[in-house]
C-alpha cells in the first residue's frame, strides 16, 4: 500500500468539539431562564391601588375601603361597582360578609364569572388589565365589607389566594369555631399543611355569621398565616349559648351534626381524621357532640344505609385513623416545637400562637395556645384505627402513605418495564448483537485493513461537521429573540 496518500478534513479532538458545543448551548439557556424568569428579577411587589369606587345606585361608597371587616354594604342584585385607578389594574381583592355566588367582573371586552367556590376573601386575577374594571353583584345580592385593587408584581404575603377544597384530604380537622384550629389543633396545619405539604382540610361545626361575621373573616387570616391553602368549610351550626357545663351539650342535634361530619368524611375522603376532646375541652357543648360524632363516625361513613343523600354524591368511605384531642388510650404526644424551614426556622407551636392572635376578638377570653397543661394542644389519642397501633408515636400520618405518594407510586408501577419483559428483551437484543459482531468479523477477514479513526468518532465528528453552520444560524436567531423580548418585556413593564 506505499505510494498511497490519505487526505481528509481537518479533525477537531472530540474533547474540543464537545466543549464547545455545551459551551454555546450553555449560553443559550443562561439567556432563555433569564427571559423566563425576567417576571421574578424584575417583579415589585405589587401596589394597592386604592381605587376610587362608584356604585350604580349613587351611594356612599366609604364603608368599602375603610379597612374594617366590622362595617360592609348590603348590595341589591345587579348593582355595578366601577374600580377607577391611575395605574392598570391587575386584580381585585374583595372581602364578602358571608358567601357570594355568581358575581362578575369586567374589563374591557371581557367578562368572567366567579364566587363558584364561595370564599370570602377573594382575589381575582383580571385577564385585561385595565385604570376601570366593573363587578357587578349577582342576582340574589351580597354583602360585601372591602373592596381592594392591585397593580402589577408579586401580591403581598397576607393578600389570600385560596385554592379550591381537597378533593381527597390526608388529614380532616373538625374543630368548633374559629380559634381552635390553633388552640386545640395546635402545630397540625403549619407542620402538616405549611412545612409537608400535605391535604390538610378544615371543617368547622360552626358558622359565626350574622352577628359575628368578623370572627370568619379572623380565621381566614389565621388559616393562611398558618400554611394552609385549600379553603376550609365554613361551617353550619349555630353557636348556642352556653354556661360551660358539660349538660349544655342537649341544646345541639347529635344527629344533625352526625350527618354533617359523615358527609364531610364521604366527601374528602380523609386518611385521617381529628376531633375535639371527648369531654369537650373546657366542657363546650357543642365540642362534645362534635366529638362523639367524629368517634363514630367510621361506622355510619362506611355505611350505605347511612344518609343516602351523600352516598348518591359522594360515596361511602372509611378513614384509616381517628385520633381526639386529649384521648388517654393509645396516647401520643405531638413535638410542635421544631423548626420549620418553610417558615424560617419559626416553630409549629410559634405558627400556631401567632395563629390565634389573629383572632383579635378571643383575646379577652384567657384562652392561651400552649403545649403543656390540662388542655394543651399537643396531645391526642389514637381512637380508631385500620392500619394497626402508633409504635413510633408523635406523627399523625405513621402508617400511612400519603396520597401525593400514592401518585407517584402508582405513576411509577404504570411506566416501569415487566421483568419478563426486560428479560426477553435483553435476550433478543444479545441474540441480535452477537449476529451482527459475528457477520461483520467474517466481513473484515476479506478486507485490507487502512489506517482511520475509531467509527463512533467520525460518526460525531461528521455529524457535528454538517450540522454546525445550521447550529450555528438556528442559534444565533434564538439569541436575538431572547434579547429582544426581555428587553420589550423590561420596557412594558417599567412604563406600567
Amino acid at each position: 500500500m506505499s505510494g498511497l496518500i490519505f487526505s481528509r478534513k481537518k479533525i477537531f479532538p472530540l474533547q474540543e468539539i464537545q466543549l464547545r458545543m455545551k459551551l454555546f448551548f450553555g449560553l443559550l439557556i443562561t439567556l432563555f431562564f433569564c427571559f423566563v424568569f425576567n417576571d421574578t428579577v424584575y417583579a415589585d411587589t405589587a401596589a394597592n391601588l386604592k381605587p376610587a369606587i362608584t356604585l350604580s345606585t349613587g351611594e356612599d361608597s366609604k364603608a368599602l375601603n375603610d379597612v374594617n371587616y366590622a362595617s360592609s354594604f348590603e348590595f341589591k342584585a345587579q348593582t355595578t361597582i366601577t374600580l377607577q385607578a391611575n395605574s392598570p389594574i391587575y386584580g381585585v381583592y374583595l372581602y364578602w360578609d358571608r358567601p357570594s355566588n355568581g358575581w362578575t367582573l369586567q374589563s374591557g371586552n371581557s367578562t368572567t364569572t366567579h364566587g363558584q367556590y364561595e370564599i370570602l376573601h377573594e382575589y381575582v386575577k383580571v385577564d385585561h388589565p385595565a385604570n376601570t374594571v366593573t363587578i357587578t353583584i349577582p342576582d340574589n345580592g351580597s354583602i360585601l365589607c372591602e373592596i381592594q385593587a392591585f397593580g402589577y408584581g408579586d401580591l403581598p404575603a397576607d393578600v389570600q389566594t385560596w385554592l379550591p377544597p381537597c378533593e381527597q384530604a390526608d388529614l380532616l380537622l373538625f374543630p368548633t369555631h374559629a380559634g381552635d384550629e390553633s388552640l386545640v389543633f395546635g402545630g397540625t396545619i403549619p407542620y402538616y399543611a405549611g412545612e409537608l405539604g400535605r391535604n390538610v382540610q378544615v371543617a368547622y361545626l360552626v358558622k359565626h355569621y350574622p352577628e359575628e361575621s368578623y370572627r370568619e373573616h379572623e380565621k381566614l387570616n389565621a388559616l393562611w398565616a398558618m400554611g394552609l391553602r385549600n379553603y376550609p368549610v365554613m361551617g353550619t351550626f349555630e353557636d348556642a349559648l352556653t354556661s360551660g357545663h358539660v349538660t349544655d351539650s342537649a341544646n345541639y342535634d347529635y344527629d344533625a351534626v352526625l350527618e354533617y361530619i359523615v358527609t364531610q368524611i364521604r366527601r374528602f375522603q380523609p386518611l385521617v381524621v381529628l376531633g375535639h376532646d371527648l369531654d369537650g375541652e373546657y366542657g363546650h357543648g357543642l365540642h362534645i357532640v362534635g366529638a362523639k360524632a367524629v368517634s363514630q363516625s367510621m361506622n355510619f361513613s362506611k355505611d350505605s344505609s347511612y344518609h343516602i343523600a351523600s352516598v348518591d354524591q359522594y360515596g361511602v368511605w372509611e378513614q384509616d385513623k381517628t385520633y381526639l384531642h386529649s384521648y388517654k388510650t393509645n396516647s401520643i404526644h405531638m413535638n410542635w416545637n421544631t423548626p420549620l424551614t418553610k417558615f424560617n426556622g419559626k416553630t409549629a407551636l410559634e405558627l400556631a400562637k401567632e395563629g390565634f392572635k389573629l383572632n383579635d376578638s378571643q383575646q379577652w377570653t384567657g384562652f392561651q395556645v400552649s403545649d403543656t397543661g390540662l388542655y394543651n394542644c399537643a396531645d391526642f389519642g389514637l381512637y380508631l384505627s385500620s392500619v394497626g397501633p402508633d409504635k413510633k408515636g408523635g406523627d399523625f400520618m405513621e402508617n400511612i402513605t400519603p396520597y401525593a405518594e400514592r401518585i407517584n407510586t402508582n405513576t411509577n408501577s404504570s411506566t416501569s418495564v415487566p421483568e419478563s419483559s426486560a428479560i426477553a428483551d435483553a435476550s433478543s437484543t444479545a441474540s441480535s448483537e452477537y449476529s451482527t459482531s459475528t457477520e461483520s468479523a467474517a466481513s473484515e477477514s476479506n478486507t485490507i485493513n487502512e489506517p482511520t479513526e475509531p467509527s463512533h468518532f467520525r460518526s460525531f465528528e461528521q455529524s457535528y461537521l454538517e450540522i454546525e453552520p445550521l447550529v450555528l444560524k438556528v442559534g444565533g436567531i434564538c439569541i436575538i429573540l431572547v434579547a429582544i423580548g426581555s428587553f420589550l418585556s423590561l420596557f412594558i413593564k417599567k412604563k406600567n
